[in-house]
């Protein structure tokens, strides 16, 4: 090898090294540019848009830690949804959208205004959310209407465990619909209830869940 292409290799040297590092970088920080992108162009898709998903989200997981009115003795419940976690979920999302479009969901919840955000996001893809306070508005939609999956909380009406009767009534009755707990507080050891499809108490996972729903039994 002569001389002066060993003294060119060396001058590239310094220019295939800068290469590699921004290519690392790049890499590396993947998830976080390309939602900043999505950010930035307001990136819009099969009707979710990218400041609309981010704003609802965010009210979502700033919430009452019970169910109830927020008051004094109230303090509120901080989940942290990662930008990764973030951009996954709404990239999910907007492929769900054509599956999910005309779906039906019954929401049974005492206090519907804790779960605005949520049901927001799920109108925005074209999801129609019935939602009522108790159990025997619930039973009497569910005789007229066909839904894909329901929603609902456990302690209701005074009632600690009113979703968990609610499920086994179904069960008894052979009436099983496609069921997610969503709660204010989620003890880590308490198991799935029987036949029921998931349990969470948080914005991100629910969505998940109602994605998982969706494509099983709208694909």
């Amino acid at each position: 090898m002569s001389d002066q292409i060993v003294i060119e290799i060396v001058k590239a040297i310094p220019t295939i090294l800068g290469i590699l590092f921004i290519v690392v970088i790049l890499f590396y920080y993947r998830n976080y540019i390309n939602w900043r992108l999505l950010r930035i162009s307001s990136f819009k898709a099969f009707g979710i848009e990218i400041a609309f998903f981010e704003e609802q989200l965010e009210s979502a997981t700033k919430k009452p830690k019970e169910s109830g009115d927020l008051d004094e003795a109230t303090t509120l419940r901080h989940i942290t949804v990662s930008e990764k976690d973030r951009l996954n979920l709404f990239r999910r999302l907007n492929r769900l959208a054509p599956i999910a479009a005309g779906a039906h969901i019954l929401w049974i919840d005492d206090h519907p205004e804790n779960n605005f955000p949520e049901t927001a996001i799920l109108h925005s893809l074209g999801i129609y959310v019935d939602q009522v306070v108790a159990s025997d508005n619930a039973w009497n939609l569910l005789r007229s209407k066909k839904y894909d999956l329901i929603i609902s909380d456990i302690d209701r009406n005074g009632v600690r465990d009113e979703g968990l009767n609610f499920l086994k009534k179904m069960r008894e009755g052979n009436k099983l619909h496609r069921l997610i707990f969503y709660v204010g507080q989620l003890d880590k050891s308490q198991k799935l209830p029987e036949d029921a499809f998931g349990i969470t108490n948080r914005p991100d996972e629910l969505l998940h869940l109602v994605s998982d729903v969706l494509e099983r039994d709208r694909s």
